[in-house]
């Protein structure tokens, strides 16, 4: 029942993917800039689709006017971003908590399985701190990618590298000062097959959730698909 609103999306997303391929170079580019900046954490993933989708048409007929997206939207890009954010239903925090969930922990299962199988000559126990150093450097790279980037994609200037600035700051004495070669001699052990588990676990309820907030924010809407 839940992979029903999954596919609905999916539809969605690949008749955008197929259109947007026949747009005007310079659309295609205005379009991404304006998507880029529309992260997870300010509007949800259907409403995110569904504006591609009226971007792409506004686009088709632009080009039939012999003018373009970006004369349409103007100089105000901030503004119009604004703007759709504003008219959308907004973020859902179920989908952003179990889509960042289920990505780290995803990684985390196959992380933790690669180390153990590799690097513990078959007793699968190894230090906890090398685990928690990848554990903070996925969710780190999350939120970057996640709420970080999106809000100065579309900023002009300098302003437009202050996520780099806030990466070097914050990652690169951790990556260079915190290696994982630093915990080798921990005395802090664990089972790492055991928690390959326990991360495979929590990925697949946060899978099972994301599908869960998929449902409540197209169930009644899927009509908007077809329009």
């Amino acid at each position: 029942m839940l992979l029903k609103y999954s596919r609905i999306k999916k539809k969605l997303k690949d008749s955008n993917w197929l259109k947007l391929r026949d747009l005007p170079e310079e659309d295609r580019e205005m379009i991404k800039k304006v998507m880029k900046s529309l992260g997870i954490f300010r509007v949800n993933s259907f409403d995110a689709q569904l504006i591609l989708k009226d971007l792409i048409g506004m686009s088709q007929e632009m080009e039939l006017r012999d003018s373009s997206l970006k004369v349409e939207i103007g100089e105000d890009l901030t503004g119009y971003v604004n703007e759709l954010v504003e008219n959308s239903k907004g973020a859902s925090p179920l989908e952003y908590i179990t889509y960042f969930g289920k990505r780290v922990f995803l990684a985390m299962f196959m992380i933790t399985l690669f180390i153990g199988f590799l690097f513990t000559d078959g007793s699968w126990r190894g230090p906890l701190p090398i685990i928690l150093f990848f554990l903070g450097i996925n969710i780190f790279g999350e939120i970057y990618h996640g709420i970080i980037v999106p809000n100065y994609n579309i900023e002009k200037g300098i302003r437009r590298r202050i996520p780099d600035l806030i990466f070097v700051i914050i990652a690169a004495p951790i990556i260079i000062l915190t290696t994982p070669s630093a915990f080798a001699e921990s005395v802090f052990k664990v089972n790492y097959q055991l928690l390959s588990g326990v991360f495979g676990m929590i990925y697949l309820g946060c899978k099972i959730g994301h599908l869960w907030a998929e449902k409540q924010l197209i169930e009644g809407r899927e009509h908007l698909v077809e329009e």
